[in-house]
């Protein structure tokens, strides 16, 4: 489940206590707190620290704040198509984002990879004569090596950005 919510292309509420799916499948985390919805820059551990510190006006973005009509508190996420860091965000916040970017495409890659090697397999077993299936698979092999190669460039320059 948390994979198809991962790579899902839109947007996503997801309301859960647990904190591993919400760290994996989101970009941005808000809590419902005082009747409040406040955004958390710096996802759960922002929430931890705010329960603990007893505070709820930790350090939310006042365009973010919407009132609601609860007053139990509770964490909500949202997960966007990219997760490309934006002005005014802070350097954890960011990196956060690019380690999530990161895993994402590594498991892109890998499914990509495992689809690539089925399909030599499949040409392998294929019917030499049948020069026109095998050019049907051999197609269907550049096409996803085609989506392969900006998702390595890309794997490589978040590496690159998160060494610095």
């Amino acid at each position: 489940m948390e994979d198809l919510l991962d790579s899902w292309p839109g947007t996503l509420i997801v309301v859960s206590h647990d904190r591993y799916l919400l760290e994996r499948v989101t970009d941005q985390q808000y809590a419902l707190i005082g009747g409040k919805v406040l955004h958390l820059p710096g996802g759960v551990d922002d929430y931890l620290a705010m329960v603990e510190s007893g505070s709820s006006r930790r350090s939310p973005s006042p365009d973010r704040e919407t009132p609601g009509n609860g007053s139990t508190n509770s964490a909500v996420s949202v997960t966007s198509q990219e997760a490309a860091p934006r002005p005014g965000k802070s350097d954890r916040q960011v990196q956060r984002e690019l380690n999530k970017r990161s895993r994402s495409i590594e498991r892109k890659l890998s499914k990509l990879n495992g689809q690539v090697e089925d399909l030599q397999a499949r040409m392998a077993r294929h019917d030499p004569a049948d020069y026109e299936g095998l050019g049907r698979l051999n197609e269907q092999v550049k096409a996803i090596q085609a989506e392969i190669g900006p998702l390595e460039e890309e794997w490589l320059e978040i590496g690159e950005r998160l060494e610095d």
